[in-house]
């Protein structure tokens, strides 16, 4: 499957009192029709490995097709971002044109921090 869309709008925080990370990406501010979250905490103990929930969280559109753990490989660059999902036995292909957004210097850490050695950046 493969999943399109423009994004308008970006969000990115490090959360200290709840201790993650998040970047999200829409395509409008308030009523989303298209939208990727991307979260990872930065305090995991025993029990968050123990249930698997100590990696990258997605959501694509709908708590439906969420997951820890489900990115393959992202590839950020200038105009566009890109993200191979598995879930449940689906490859899922999101292409995010990000033309319309200001990729700030901040956004890009947290995408490194929470996507790991699966980011790729391709900056021309």
């Amino acid at each position: 499957m493969e999943i399109k869309f423009i994004a308008n709008y970006i969000s990115f925080e490090k959360n200290e009192e709840n201790e993650y990370i998040h970047v999200g990406f829409s395509d409008e501010e308030n009523e989303w029709t298209n939208y990727v979250l991307l979260n990872r905490s930065f305090s995991n103990d025993s029990q968050d490995v123990d249930l698997g929930i100590d990696g990258a969280y997605i959501e694509v559109n709908d708590q439906a097709s969420s997951g820890y753990d489900i990115c393959k490989k992202a590839i950020l660059k200038n105009n566009s971002f890109e993200l191979i999902l598995h879930l449940e036995d689906e490859e899922i292909r999101i292409i995010i044109d990000i033309q319309n957004i200001n990729l700030e210097k901040k956004s890009i850490e947290y995408l490194k921090f929470i996507l790991g050695d699966k980011l790729e950046s391709r900056f021309n």
